[in-house]
Order: structure tokens, then sequence, then C-alpha cells
């Protein structure tokens, strides 16, 4: 939901790496719970899985049909910023 290409009026892209724009930190996260699960699997050398693959996968499609069905509007960029949402509502 963060990551976007900004362009200067000239073309220059000024979004080229993430010092150039904000990631999500701690702050912004949600508390997660941990257990821990004796399952192991035999596919792997270790018996190791993924943990975060494919929960981030529809994650962002997700909130942004939320955010439609709650303002009752379509959207049809990404990302979507707290001034795209205000300009949705007729706010900004």
């Amino acid at each position: 939901l963060y990551e976007e290409a900004i362009y200067s009026q000239e073309g220059y892209l000024l979004t080229a790496n993430l010092a150039d724009y904000p990631i999500p930190t701690a702050k912004e996260s949600i508390k997660v719970e941990w257990k821990n699960t004796e399952l192991a699997r035999s596919e792997t050398p270790i018996g190791s899985k993924g943990i975060g693959e494919h929960p981030t996968v529809a994650s962002a499609v997700t909130i942004v049909n939320a955010i439609e069905d709650a303002i009752n509007k379509d959207i049809y960029e990404m990302p979507l910023t707290p001034e795209k949402i205000l300009k949705l509502l007729g706010r900004l």
C-alpha cells in the first residue's frame, strides 16, 4: 500500500528505491500472537515451511475492496493513500 512510482514535472522517477518512499513499520502492523506447533514438513530438508508468503498476495486488493465497500466508490489505482481516499470522498 505504500509503494508508488512518483515522477517529477520533468519526468524523473523520484521513488526509485526503498530510501525514497515510506515502508511499513511495526507501528503500522497488526498485533500477532505466536503459537509454536510441531508440524514438520517432509518436503523440505529440515522440515521447515514459509510463514508469510501466501497472506501477502491478495492483501492489498482485499483492503481496497473493503474501502470501496465502506465509502461506496470504485477505486481504480493503487497504492491507495489517505489523500486519494479523501479525494474520492470530496474532502480534499
